[in-house]
């Protein structure tokens, strides 16, 4: 079993096409060889049955036997091309006929309980071997008249014999040739069949993460395979955007958290620079721990991204009230947009409730009307509402805003991807708050969808699967 295990792809195809070919081969010689036989029994079959028809016809002529004794001792021996011998009995067992000088073939071809007519019955021919010469024999009797025959005929299949013994020769040395040919022909063809497979080797093992671009040709590639090297292709798609994404994922780790730590480093140069007054070394280190705050949601938020990629957040799971939530969430941010002149109007059924983690929820929805104020202007309008749809609750968050560019929307829950390419600390946020509320989504079996105008405003739709139902007091 561990040899087969081990067997290479061109063996096992080069040990099915010779077992294939040698079994068609071999089925074909068994057959011609069977059929060789069953011709040259047929025809002696044929031999002694007009023998007897013969011997039967002179039987019936009234001339005392004298026809039947010169065909058998004189002119069927001078004239035949084949050699045979043929004795006749009477009901009595008394010999009629036989050929000349020939009895110690008979007493030798044929057993003594074979010569009285009353103890023998018509059998088969057979094939008998006596010093070196091979016999086919047969027994016939029949009634013919009032009288009772029994013939014992022999004929010698010596050459016969000999021939097929040299057919089954030349047939053995035929099927091991065809054997080590087919086995050549074949291990040939296996490995033509498999040069696809060594070459889509070939290309997967010079493939790494610096030429991801490199791809397999299907069009070149037999049918079986082309599948196959289309999947292939499709999976190093896939690993192209997912390393263009960890690149990009690493550079923005690297740039969001160099600039506080770039912050922090020149706060305390200048701090260490000379002799400072005891207000600056306050406001010094109220910017580096302000600096270190910032670095802690960064960690905080990527850590909460890996352990929801993984599946590592044990949810508890309770009923929320949708409409309770919402509206502790918007006390919460209302005192941001009232500061910018942003009216903030919530629109939700108290009925609606969730199976949830609250403080998740919170969370989602405070990052979304967080960016809403963000990228609402002065005077602008935030409206927060819920509805039920289906066996999901739908909260929706839409602002008057600035709106966002077409190009943005596929990546607005890209981890760091930020409308505003420059980074700066007024802009807003380090481009997670997003990618945190479609984790917080998914892994509460709901999901994200935004829509988004330019110069009209922004809808972002947060999914949860609920119901509306009474909630207990």
């Amino acid at each position: 079993m561990l040899l087969k295990k081990n067997l290479s792809l061109t063996a096992r195809l080069t040990i099915a096409y010779t077992l294939s070919s040698v079994s068609v081969v071999l089925v074909a010689t068994l057959y011609l060889y069977w059929s060789l036989v069953h011709a040259l029994d047929y025809r002696n079959q044929n031999f002694f049955s007009s023998k007897i028809e013969a011997i039967r016809s002179l039987l019936a002529r009234d001339d005392g036997g004298r026809a039947l004794h010169f065909r058998i001792e004189k002119e069927w021996p001078a004239q035949a091309a084949e050699i045979f011998h043929i004795r006749l009995f009477d009901k009595n067992g008394r010999v009629l006929t036989e050929s000349p000088g020939e009895t110690h073939i008979f007493e030798n071809l044929f057993s003594t309980d074979q010569i009285y007519p009353g103890k023998a019955k018509a059998d088969n021919s057979k094939l008998v071997e006596i010093d070196g010469q091979v016999f086919r024999t047969i027994i016939f009797s029949w009634e013919q008249g009032k009288n009772h025959y029994t013939a014992q005929i022999a004929l010698d299949r010596s050459e016969e014999s000999l021939f097929l013994k040299e057919c089954r020769h030349r047939l053995f040395i035929v099927l091991s040739v065809c054997l080590v040919v087919c086995t050549v022909v074949c291990f040939q063809i296996a490995q033509r069949g498999m040069r696809p497979v060594r070459e889509m080797v070939q290309t997967a093992s010079s493939i790494t993460s610096s030429n991801l671009d490199e791809k397999m040709l299907p069009n070149e590639m037999p049918s079986e395979l082309a599948r196959l090297a289309l999947t292939f292709n499709e999976m190093l798609d896939r690993l192209k955007a997912s390393f263009d994404r960890l690149r990009r994922f690493s550079a923005d780790i690297a740039h969001e958290l160099r600039t506080p730590i770039n912050n922090i480093s020149g706060e305390l140069q200048l701090a260490l620079g000379k002799e400072r007054s005891a207000e600056y070394y306050k406001e010094a280190i109220g910017s580096s721990l302000e600096e270190c705050s910032r670095i802690s949601r960064i960690i905080d938020s990527l850590l909460f991204l890996a352990r929801a990629d993984h599946h590592q957040i044990e949810l508890q799971k309770e009923q929320i009230s949708v409409w309770k939530e919402l509206k502790t969430v918007l006390e919460f941010y209302e005192p941001a947009a009232t500061e910018k002149g942003i009216a903030c109007t919530l629109d939700a059924n108290n009925d609606l409730v969730i199976a949830g983690e609250r403080t998740l929820f919170q969370r989602a929805v405070g990052n979304i009307i967080s960016n809403a104020i963000n990228k609402t202007g002065s005077l602008g309008r935030i409206q927060i509402s819920a509805v039920q749809e289906d066996n999901e609750v739908q909260i929706r968050v839409k602002d008057s805003g600035e709106g966002i560019a077409p190009e943005h929307l596929p990546h607005l829950f890209d981890r760091f991807y930020r409308v505003d390419a420059s980074r700066t600390k007024g802009s807003g946020g380090c481009g997670l708050g997003l990618a945190i509320v479609k984790s917080i989504a998914l892994i509460h079996g709901g999901n994200v969808h935004i829509e988004s105008k330019v110069g009209v405003g922004t809808l972002v739709s947060l999914s949860f699967p609920g119901k509306s139902a009474p909630l207990l007091s």
